[in-house]
């Protein structure tokens, strides 16, 4: 199949590219769609062939998109999507398009499902909400919103591609254990959802999108389980062997951020099989990638 990737220099982009072997894969540069409106979009996808379009591309600083970012944020997380939908829509193809559990305000108690109704709480928030209302709505015969959450796994292609979090930790890890006074590491033990390994969710959607006749709508793709994010960060510290504790931030230490969080964002797919708990899959990025 002819699969053309917008985004695929990101993390999660380039784990889609590490599963779809076999495909014949378009990877479009992102200075040239960026800032591409609605025919050079349609123009792209016809002149590369493609049977389907996925989306990874994305502004992903939360607290960034409070402040000068907001109109970056607002056309990578929602004009954007909204102008590919429609250029799929277009030519014919179907669209994958990726979003977050950010969609969410936190508030319900229990894990969302995918029919819950969006509550933002921060302008990334919504500007992600926004882009999943205009892809459904541009393309609704065609189109898939996938939401996710704190992905870790291997950094993209792009020079810019960040650390996930594993790595941060792992680092602070690092650094005090090679200390001659080490200290423990402090995280912060709020905010509750499932970090999600990448490779997982790059074989989930080559599995059950790719090529597959799935219904069209939303979906829900994270790892099992659920924690903190200081949780996530004792199960790091466990597997690294470096014997550095971790320990809760104190509330007196934590900055107030530009952005409001979700506090509970547990996303619960109830259209898919789940994928496997998160310990598990970090014990084998922590394994397979190096410590």
């Amino acid at each position: 199949m002819n699969i053309i990737i917008f985004g695929a220099t990101g993390r999660l982009g380039t784990a889609l590219c590490r599963h779809l072997t076999g495909h014949n894969l378009k990877l479009p540069a992102t200075e040239d769609f960026a800032s591409a409106d609605g025919p050079e979009l349609v123009r792209m996808i016809r002149e590369s062939g493609a049977e389907m379009a996925v989306n990874t591309a994305a502004y992903n600083n939360v607290n960034g998109a409070e402040g000068d970012g907001y109109e970056t944020c607002r056309r990578a997380n929602a004009e954007f999507p909204g102008l590919l939908a429609d250029a799929a829509a277009t030519v014919g193809i179907p669209l994958i398009h990726f979003s977050t559990n950010y969609v969410f305000s936190g508030e319900k108690g229990s894990p969302y499902v995918e029919s819950d109704v969006p509550d933002p709480v921060s302008r990334y928030g919504q500007a992600k909400a926004d882009g999943e209302r205009l892809v459904r709505e541009n393309h609704p015969e065609g189109s898939f919103v996938i939401r996710t959450s704190r992905l870790f796994g291997p950094p993209g292609t792009a020079p810019e591609s960040k650390r996930s979090f594993v790595e941060i930790i792992v680092g602070e890890l690092s650094e005090q254990a090679a200390s001659p006074d080490p200290k423990p590491v402090l995280v912060d033990d709020r905010e509750v959802c499932s970090p999600t390994f990448i490779d997982d969710l790059a074989e989930a959607v080559t599995r059950h999108f790719i090529g597959a006749q799935q219904p069209v709508g939303i979906y829900h793709l994270t790892n099992s389980g659920s924690c903190t994010w200081f949780g996530w960060a004792e199960e790091i510290a466990r597997l690294s062997g470096l014997g550095v504790p971790v320990a809760p931030r104190p509330l007196s230490e934590i900055k107030p951020r530009p952005a409001r969080v979700p506090p509970y964002s547990v996303l619960e797919s109830t259209r898919l099989p789940a994928l496997r708990p998160w310990p598990e899959a970090l014990r084998d990025y922590m394994s397979k990638y190096g410590k």
